[in-house]
């Protein structure tokens, strides 16, 4: 009798210890997002947003001259049910994200946009934003 209570104590305690240890993702977006992008002399750019919620896609394109069409330069998707937190470096997509596009390198000078977006159904949007930055220039 007592063999079981410590057998069932252990499959319950695991049982709790691998919910616990497992990936912990944000709530999805629900509302309108903020857009930040930081922008160093020595790393690539990195986005975050707030309010601090999961997203479901990224995209990162050119800003084209007036008459020109934008270029996607970078972008990913992740599943609805694990969607994605700040603070993502350009270029490192999640492990479980989907690549659709690139990276391709930065230029110099190049202004670019970003989007963020959260989707149900992978086709109704239930937040986005977006902000621009442009690529830093190297020092001479």
């Amino acid at each position: 009798m007592r063999i079981r209570c410590v057998s069932k104590f252990s499959v319950l305690a695991l049982s709790i210890l691998a919910c616990r240890s497992g990936p912990e993702f944000p709530n999805p977006c629900a509302e309108p997002i903020t857009v930040q992008v930081r922008v160093g002399a020595e790393s690539r750019p990195s986005f975050s947003w707030s309010p601090e919620c999961g997203i479901s896609a990224l995209v990162v394109n050119t800003v084209p001259a007036p008459g020109a069409q934008e270029t996607t330069v970078w972008s990913f998707g992740v599943p609805e049910q694990s969607p994605l937190g700040p603070d993502v470096t350009y270029g490192n997509a999640p492990g479980r994200a989907t690549v659709w596009t690139g990276p391709q390198q930065l230029m110099p000078g190049t202004t670019y946009r970003v989007r963020v977006r959260m989707t149900v159904g992978e086709d109704v949007m239930v937040a986005s934003g977006e902000t621009t930055f442009t690529a830093w220039y190297p020092p001479d």
